[in-house]
This record gives structure tokens, C-alpha cells and sequence, in this order.
């Protein structure tokens, strides 16, 4: 029979619709991690710019975890995480991503200089 500690819920944080809360027990062992946002994680193209891949890299302090469905902001195509990843600090990898979404800014500015019909 396994014995279970006191457990204790943390602080929500919140990424769109999903809302993750840490769960810690008495001990306090482990490393801890961020979740993938602007600041914990760089996004880029791969060599070879494929719409459905996108390269990103882990900062250098801590472990990332990218989530499915995380928004991945790049250039002027934004796109969304299709599986949930944990990169180790400073580690890039690539990511198969989903979808295309433009900035409004870009399509007000372009469609404003009649770059755009719509």
C-alpha cells in the first residue's frame, strides 16, 4: 500500500482557456518549470519556412512546458501548438503547429493602403 503526503494547490495560471494548477506535496524536490509563453520561450521558422513547423527554443534557466494549443506568435503568421512538449533549458526543437492567424493590424494597415480586397 502506498502512502500519500499532504498535498497542496497552488496559484492558478492561466493560458487561454486552460487553466494550470501546480500541485505540490511536503517535500520539495524536483526541478521547477515554466509554462511556454513570450518571455520563457523563442519561436522561429525552421531553415526551410513550412507552414505546418515551427522551431522553438527554451530559455536557459528552466525547463518549458509547451502545451497543445499554446499560440505561438511569429512574424505575421501566428499559429498553435499541436502537441505538448517539455524541452530541457536552451534546447530547440521543432514543433508541428496548426493554422495560420494573421495579425488584425497587418490586414487593417494593408487593406487600408489597398493592398487587400475584401
Amino acid at each position: 500500500m502506498t502512502k500519500l503526503t499532504k498535498l497542496h494547490v497552488g496559484r492558478g495560471e492561466q493560458r487561454g482557456a486552460l487553466t494550470v494548477f501546480p500541485i505540490r506535496h511536503e517535500r520539495t524536490e524536483g526541478p521547477v518549470l515554466d509554462l511556454a509563453d513570450d518571455r520563457a520561450l523563442r519561436v522561429g521558422e525552421l531553415a526551410t519556412p513550412s507552414v505546418p513547423h515551427l522551431q522553438v527554443t527554451a530559455g536557459d534557466a528552466v525547463p518549458v512546458l509547451l502545451l497543445d494549443g499554446t499560440l505561438l506568435k511569429r512574424g505575421l503568421q501566428d499559429r498553435i501548438a499541436m502537441d505538448s512538449s517539455l524541452l530541457a533549458p536552451g534546447t530547440t526543437m521543432p514543433v508541428d503547429v496548426r493554422g495560420r492567424v494573421l495579425h488584425a493590424s497587418v490586414i487593417n494597415y494593408a487593406s487600408a493602403n489597398g493592398a487587400v480586397e475584401q
